[in-house]
């Protein structure tokens, strides 16, 4: 994970090597304050704020082992979300809270997604067995309102003896008060935390005698910080006056520090500190780097055994960090004697350290503290760009740019191209393409051959598979050609060009060719070391098998593409997703209804709201659209027509769209809501080029077909059907193939040519056995079923065993389904009730009107309502069917 050993610094309460005072007296005023849900301690610098917090934690675990305890070390940088949410997922993970695969999720956190992951530690918490106790040290850092929105959403769940503390300079901006009346919230202040005459005569008392004690205390008045500073001072100058040296204020601190601590130390100390005074934490192998030395850690020694101002994270990695106090009297003391020039080359060098120990948003950070923007942009560029998005992870890239002004961000192809793949992945296309333009307008002032031109080229590819535009052979080739121009290490652009011509032959239906290509896509993406890509070149190939019908080895795919994709929830949390929607499609297609709405109710909704490329969302929705038909779930069908059209809207997804209104058809067709005229959809169909998609395509002309089957134009149907047949079988897409089949046996009954409907039935339930295509006879008309009636009375003895097993698995699944339908299809309005008694007595709309005293145009519109709920179009069959269902017989009794 990006930073880890930097956060896992943060754990660990920082390591007293001098005698401290113990606030047992603050201790036992939170301990008999009652259940707390939030103490506050909040003073200016110089309280001992964090030595009692970390007194505190130790306490708590020496009361109560079953307790966790949270430490959390703040810094300003720890104020950028992402950040944030990173330490939190990362500490949960170091103390088992959550799983590891928690902790890379935060990685990938965005705007969208943050809200998400936020919920998901929250619910982990709530089911986590033992008490937990967080402490954020120096929280006056954290400003972020969705920050301080989650501390308040933390602090209102029900989790087992959930207790946070908060140490500050300020007291933080939340909204507090319902605890506070509650009394589940306390305030430690400055006065709490000024030490009393007894505390300093147990620090002081073994060097002062009673009246030096009684003055000292009167001069410090209790300030923790001028009692330390005393013990050290003493010990080293026991014969000095220190009573008139420390006093309790900020001036008398910093002459303190500058005349008995900076300047009582080696000059070579002295250069070493100020060199690295502006860092955060430091390591000694970081200092030496930077200094160019090997002894600092010797040097430094000092500093923590004798002074306390040099505090220890983490001993056995030698990791420090400087007593507040003293940095910002080193900074102000650096600053005096080198000059800001000075800081900044120092600040450069540490980037040059963190680049080397591949912390890429540390190295970023610290280049723009030394105002060097540019440097900053150059290393993201070494870094790989956009390609971070892939290689570092969503929530690190965007952590990166976020660090940017919106002017410089506007003025660099960098990170102009960064925005525009981040829009990408927060499905944001409007932003994309705009960032994209700024990108593209930038480049040309940069001269040929620079990997910039190349990055551009790359993410247009990008956006044209995002959006399915522009998917033809022509634009393959054109891509193909780019990939030539590229130096054979090219990894992963070379790979993310191929993913392109991979989705090209996906949409236009060439299969075979998508997945040898994806093949060679992983091959590059594994040797850019690039998993991400791997795992979205999976669910690519996946769907290319999908749909050649090798059902089980794409469903071998998707389970190592969702397996993979755990693994690498952190760097793209879509990847789950959308491996679960390719597992869904192979449900669906193996007619296991229950698991593909589950997976798609899982999976769709999530892949509305981020990035996923139109591809995936055609054949997601017409699963869902299908399965939400064979449930006679109409209003269901339309809602999802509805919501993908809202994201087609949205991102400008123009095939999406068009899909989506042809399926918009197809529901109103199914339902006996016949348009007066086709025409215009006949014509799409004709146009050449017009649809580039097999499966709309495909859809279009069922929809037709039905269209015409259902208006007796059976000829018509016929054609449409055939036209069906031969498209699917063009493209070796057997699902579609038999789906075909099955309405050009339809079809074919219909016009009396029986013998041939059966035996192109009894081939069609070969291929279905074949391929394990049940779920095509259940999408097909109810007319079917007299096909396969036929077969049984008069071609039993032609069907092999597997076609008779396969038929009275149909017959079955059928009576299942429509006894089914009609339980939910007859849950009537006491209003459609009553008409439905009336109409069964043979009564006129006018007679019906009379005796329940409506209008007759009030009559007409609920028997509309109740024809739509029974699947009926004529009043004989809605008499019929509520006859013989009982339904008017059980109502009348």
């Amino acid at each position: 994970m990006q930073d880890s050993s930097l956060i896992q610094q943060k754990f660990t309460p920082p390591i007293q090597h001098l005698k401290v005072c113990q606030r047992s007296d603050l201790m036992a005023k939170i301990d008999t304050a009652g259940p707390l849900l939030l103490t506050q301690v909040v003073s200016p610098a110089g309280y001992g704020k964090t030595t009692f917090l970390s007194q505190y934690a130790a306490h708590v675990a020496a009361q109560d082992s079953n307790v966790t305890v949270a430490w959390f070390s703040l810094e300003s940088s720890d104020n950028e979300e992402n950040q944030f949410f990173r330490l939190i997922s990362a500490a949960m993970a170091h103390l088992n809270i959550v799983s590891w695969t928690s902790l890379q999720s935060s990685n990938n956190a965005n705007s969208q997604m943050l809200d998400n992951f936020s919920q998901d530690i929250l619910d982990a918490l709530i089911k986590y067995s033992r008490p937990v106790v967080f402490i954020f040290d120096d929280f006056h850092h954290i400003r972020s309102r969705r920050i301080l929105q989650f501390v308040e959403e933390l602090l209102s769940i029900k989790a087992t003896g959930l207790h946070l503390l908060l140490g500050s300079r300020v007291t933080p901006n939340m909204n507090i008060g319902h605890l506070i009346v509650s009394g589940t919230a306390l305030q430690l202040e400055t006065s709490d935390l000024r030490f009393s005459r007894t505390q300093v005569q147990e620090l002081l008392g073994e060097i002062m005698n009673e009246e030096d004690l009684n003055a000292f205390y009167e001069r410090s008045e209790g300030w923790p910080v001028a009692a330390q500073l005393a013990s050290i001072w003493y010990r080293q100058r026991p014969q000095s006056n220190y009573r008139d040296i420390v006093a309790g204020s900020s001036e008398m601190l910093n002459r303190y520090l500058e005349e008995q601590v900076f300047s009582s130390l080696a000059d070579e100390t002295q250069e070493i500190i100020l060199g690295i005074c502006f860092l955060e934490r430091f390591s000694a192998q970081q200092v030496d780097y930077m200094l160019q030395r090997d002894n600092s850690l010797e040097i430094l020694q000092p500093l923590f055994t004798d002074y306390a101002l040099l505090l220890p994270i983490n001993e056995a990695q030698f990791s420090f960090r400087f007593h507040h106090l003293f940095a910002s009297f080193l900074q102000k003391k650096a600053l005096q004697t080198y000059g800001s020039h000075f800081i900044r080359d120092m600040r450069l060098r540490a980037s040059s350290w963190y680049v080397i120990q591949d912390e890429v948003l540390e190295a970023v950070n610290q280049a723009i503290k030394a105002d060097r923007p540019e440097h900053a942009i150059e290393l993201i560029k070494q870094g790989g760009g956009w390609q971070i998005v892939m290689t570092k992870g969503i929530g690190i890239a965007e952590s990166l740019v976020n660090q940017f002004s919106t002017d410089i961000i506007s003025s660099s192809v960098t990170l102009s191209l960064l925005k525009s793949y981040l829009a990408i992945k927060f499905g944001q296309l409007y932003a994309s393409l705009e960032y994209f333009e700024l990108a593209r307008q930038l480049v040309e002032g940069i001269e040929p051959g620079n990997d910039l031109h190349k990055d551009v080229h790359t993410i247009d590819v990008l956006l044209s598979t995002y959006r399915s535009e522009e998917m033809s052979l022509a634009r393959i080739k054109e891509c193909q050609a780019l990939i030539g121009t590229l130096q054979e290490d090219d990894y992963v652009r070379h790979a993310t060009l191929l993913a392109f011509v991979v989705i090209s032959f996906n949409h236009i239906g060439e299969f075979k060719k998508a997945e040898h290509y994806a093949r060679q896509a992983i091959t590059q993406m594994q040797l850019g070391q690039c998993q991400v890509g791997v795992n979205y070149l999976l669910i690519h190939c996946g769907l290319s098998l999908l749909y050649r019908g090798f059902l089980d080895e794409a469903k071998d795919i998707f389970t190592r593409s969702e397996d993979m994709s755990k693994q690498l929830f952190g760097l793209d949390t879509g990847l789950k997703y959308m491996s679960q929607a390719g597992m869904a499609l192979v449900f669906y297609q193996q007619n296991q209804q229950e698991e593909a709405s589950r997976a798609l109710g899982s999976c769709l909704p999530v892949l509305e709201s981020m990035d996923c490329w139109v591809e995936l969302y055609i054949v997601c929705y017409q699963a869902a659209i299908d399965i939400a038909l064979l449930n006679n779930n109409v209003t269901q069908a339309r809602e999802h027509i509805e919501r993908g059209l809202i994201v087609a809207r949205k991102r400008r997804f123009t095939v999406l769209r068009q899909y989506l209104n042809i399926s918009a058809l197809k529901v109103a067709v199914l339902t006996n809501e016949l348009p007066d005229s086709v025409l215009p959809w006949e014509g799409l169909l004709k146009q050449e080029d017009a649809i580039v998609h097999w499966s709309i395509r495909l859809t279009l002309a069922n929809a037709l077909c039905l269209y015409f089957y259902k208006k007796h134009f059976l000829s018509k149907a016929c054609e449409y059907a055939e036209y069906s047949c031969q498209e699917s079988h063009n493209i070796h897409a057997p699902f579609e193939f038999a789906y075909s089949q099955g309405l050009k046996c339809v079809c074919l009954h219909g016009q009396g040519h029986s013998e041939q409907a059966c035996s192109t039935a009894i081939t069609l339930l070969e291929q279905v056995h074949t391929h394990n295509l049940v779920q095509v006879l259940m999408l097909l008309p109810d007319a079917f079923e007299g096909i396969i009636g036929q077969i049984r009375n008069h071609y039993w003895h032609e069907c092999s065993p597997m076609v008779r097993q396969l038929i009275e698995i149909y017959r079955a699944q059928k009576s299942e389904r429509s006894a089914v339908r009609h339980q939910n299809a007859l849950v009537l309005s006491h209003r459609e009730f009553q008409l439905a008694e009336l109409l069964c007595e043979g009564l006129s709309n006018k007679a019906i009107a009379n005796q329940l005293g409506i209008s007759e145009n009030t009559v007409k519109f609920h028997l509309k309502k109740l024809f739509k709920k029974l699947c009926v179009n004529k009043r004989a069959q809605a008499i019929t069917l509520l006859l013989n269902t009982g339904l008017v017989t059980q109502r009348l009794q």
